[in-house]
Order: C-alpha cells, then structure tokens, then sequence
C-alpha cells in the first residue's frame, strides 16, 4: 500500500469477538473486497488516496459484527446496481469480475449481507463495502467451520 502511496486505517472494537465461520474463505472475501478499493484508488485522480476499515460490534437481538470498508476513490457508478455481483461482469481491464460475487456468496452462506454505498459526504468521493455477519452461525459446524478471531 505504502508503494502506492495508499494510507490504511482501521478501527477495531477493544474487546476480542469470534465468529463462527471459516476464517480461510472470510478472509478471502475481505481481500476481495479490499483489493477492490486498492485497484479503485490507483484509478483515481484524487489526491487523498485512503482506505478505513471499521469493525464494530452490534449487540441487539442477535449479536452482529459489521465491517466497513471505505476508500477515497471514484465510488461506485450505481450502488444499487446489482450486476456488479454478477460473475464476469467488471469494468476492470484484465479481470474476471469474480471478486465481489464470491465474497457475496460467501457472506450469505453464513447469514450476512453485504451492502454498497457511496460517501454520503457533500463534495466527498469514494465507495463504502459493509459486511454485516452474524457472530455465531444458525448452520451450526461442519468440517469446514472453525472459531476465528477478527
């Protein structure tokens, strides 16, 4: 990122929280996802070029963690568009557009969603991903599933 000239900042709850989910494929997704808004900001013209990622603990009737990850470049075109979770639909030369489709069918599997916006700022730029996932999954364990620690 530094190469890039990107700055990186997070924001992490103080207390320790586990989700019930496969730490290799939640990973995977969030790198989707991040790799997303590096490629946005090497794009861009602007010259802030950051990316925020906030997690935070939702406790309400079922406990949540969300995962917000914003970044400084051009946004989305149309957030509400639901094509770019189609597969093989991107507007990247040279990519396959898989990224974004399966860090979606990853985050359903186990009850999440994932949402897209733009900076809700006046005169600001950038896209905002936010992961929402339950902290213990109602499908239960299988071989797949594990604790992981974010």
């Amino acid at each position: 990122l530094m190469e890039l000239g990107i700055r990186l900042t997070t924001h992490f709850p103080e207390a320790q929280i586990t989700i019930d989910c496969s730490p290799g494929r939640l990973m995977e997704a969030l790198l989707s996802i991040l790799m997303n808004s590096i490629e946005a900001i090497a794009q861009s013209t602007g010259s802030e070029k950051v990316i925020q990622i906030h997690v935070t603990h939702r406790s309400s009737q079922t406990s949540q963690i969300e995962i917000e990850c914003r970044d400084s470049g051009q946004g989305f075109l149309d957030p509400s568009d639901v094509s770019i979770l189609e597969p093989f639909v991107t507007t990247k030369p040279g990519h396959l557009g898989l990224g974004l489709t399966f860090a979606q069918q990853y985050i359903q599997y186990h009850h999440g969603k994932l949402e897209f916006s733009n900076s809700p700022a006046e005169g600001a730029r950038g896209a905002c991903v936010k992961v929402t996932l339950p902290l213990h999954s109602p499908r239960g364990h299988s071989k797949e599933t594990s604790q992981d620690n974010a």
